[in-house]
C-alpha cells in the first residue's frame, strides 16, 4: 500500500475484503493515515459488479493461449500480448453494421 500510495499520491481509500482485517487495516490507519474499507461479512454467494468485471476480464484473457501461461521474458512483452487480447475481444464484442 505504501508504494500505490507513493505511485498514486491521490488515492483517499483503500479497499478489501475481510482476510485484510488486521494487518492492512492497521497499517492503512496508523501510518498511511488512509481509511481502509472492509467489505460486510456476507452469508452466500453474492456477485458484486465491479469484481466481477475484474474477475470476468481475467477469465477472458486466459482463454487467449498465449497468455494462459507466463511464456514473457519481458513484462513488457506481456503487457503488449494483453493489449492484443483485449484488442481482440473487443472486436468480436462489436456487432457488424447492416449493410444495405
Amino acid at each position: 500500500m505504501t508504494e500505490a500510495l507513493k505511485a498514486y499520491p491521490s488515492l483517499q481509500l483503500f479497499c478489501g475484503d475481510d482476510g485484510y482485517r488486521e494487518t492492512s487495516v492497521l497499517h492503512a490507519f496508523k501510518v498511511l493515515k488512509k481509511e481502509f474499507m472492509l467489505s460486510p461479512k456476507i452469508k452466500g454467494l453474492i456477485v458484486f459488479p465491479k469484481r466481477w468485471v475484474v474477475e470476468q476480464t481475467f477469465a477472458w484473457l486466459g482463454n487467449c493461449r498465449r497468455l494462459a501461461k507466463d511464456f514473457e521474458k519481458r513484462v513488457k512483452y506481456a503487457e503488449s500480448w494483453i493489449r492484443i487480447a483485449m484488442l481482440s475481444i473487443m472486436f468480436n464484442k462489436v456487432e457488424a453494421p447492416e449493410i444495405l
